[in-house]
């Protein structure tokens, strides 16, 4: 498993020791082999997307990292926040910037807000103010959702996840090559979460979804015929070749999961590691990326940290599954 993260104590480590720990990380959002960059490119710039943004740090004056946060809204006291992995805010940095809808946004180090511990593809999920003195901010904010979504049986039921990020890119078969921080989105199916391994020893925590290729030995989510991969049984993921199917990585920390929910564009989750079972390379095709999930909990840690509420709010899903309720009872009392 390869967490897109640098943690603190990376940076402390001898300068050649750092450098060896960070080349084994893997980057950004990394496409298919037989598709134009272009598309990806577009797919991000849809406005569903518009507040998703670049997270920097510095270090010295230097930009040292980057990541993808997105813009939820204002919050108590008109205090307007972002929402990015918890293992991108616990660093060592000078500053930090948010950039949004072509203008540059500071971040306010101390506001930032996560639970501790915080694990890949669970709890990784945090928040930081972004200062905005002039107002220039008004780019319409992501929205989080309450609860876990499940994951249904059937696989034409599974829900198809958009991820938008920034950093290096490639593609399945090179992995990353490219550093140039452009924002591109990809599509997969999200077919697993809190998924079983190792005969129900393991867990990958979080939602997943995997790096499809049009061929069988590149589907690796429901294999059981390779070392470390034995699923409990009926657990399988689509192999539908989405058109802009593609794998997270480093530089997509922090970045959104998105799905339609009634009718709403929702973030469910978080990006936050890359992992592969079996034999292969991190960011190439039958890799996987984890996202730490907007729990009820967690929904609620956001709102408490931020003021701002998920969708749908707790009171409005309590009477909507309550009007649910009634109309089950009177379509008993007809029958």
């Amino acid at each position: 498993m390869d967490h897109i993260r640098i943690n603190r104590n990376i940076l402390r480590l001898p300068p050649v020791l750092g450098l060896a720990l960070l080349a084994a990380t893997a980057n950004a959002i990394i496409i298919r082999h037989d598709k134009q960059d272009a598309a990806y490119k577009t797919l991000a710039a849809d406005a569903k997307y518009a507040a998703v943004g670049l997270f920097e740090w510095t270090r010295d004056g230097e930009v040292v990292g980057f990541a993808t946060g997105n813009f939820i809204g204002v919050g108590t006291g008109g205090k307007k926040w972002l929402v990015t992995a918890a293992h991108v805010l616990d660093r060592q940095w000078d500053s930090a910037t948010f950039t949004i809808g072509g203008r540059t946004y500071n971040v306010q180090d101390e506001s930032a807000k996560w639970r501790e511990p915080y694990s890949s593809g669970k709890d990784d999920i945090g928040v930081i103010r972004i200062l905005d003195p002039d107002s220039r901010l008004t780019v319409a904010p992501s929205r989080f959702w309450n609860a876990l979504v499940p994951i249904p049986g059937s696989l034409d039921q599974r829900l198809t996840g958009v991820s938008v990020g920034f950093g290096t890119t490639g593609n399945g078969n090179t992995g990353g090559t490219t550093v140039d921080k452009a924002k591109r989105a990809m599509q997969n199916k999200v077919d697993a979460l809190e998924m079983k391994y190792n005969s129900g020893r393991s867990i990958k925590n979080g939602y997943l979804v995997d790096f499809d290729k049009n061929d069988a030995d590149s589907n690796r989510l429901d294999r059981t015929d390779f070392p470390a991969g034995n699923y409990e049984e009926g657990q399988k993921s689509s192999r539908t070749w989405l058109d802009l199917e593609g794998q997270c990585d480093e530089g997509d920390s922090g970045g959104g999961l998105f799905v339609t929910l009634n009718d709403m564009n929702v973030m469910i989750g978080i990006a936050s590691s890359v992992t592969r079972l079996g034999d292969g390379d991190l960011g190439k095709y039958g890799s996987m990326t984890q996202y730490a999930p907007f729990t009820k909990e967690m929904a609620g840690h956001v709102e408490r940290w931020t003021g701002i509420k998920a969708v749908p709010e707790p009171s409005t899903l309590s009477f909507l599954l309550m009007g649910g309720a009634g109309l089950i009872v009177r379509r008993i009392r007809r029958k």
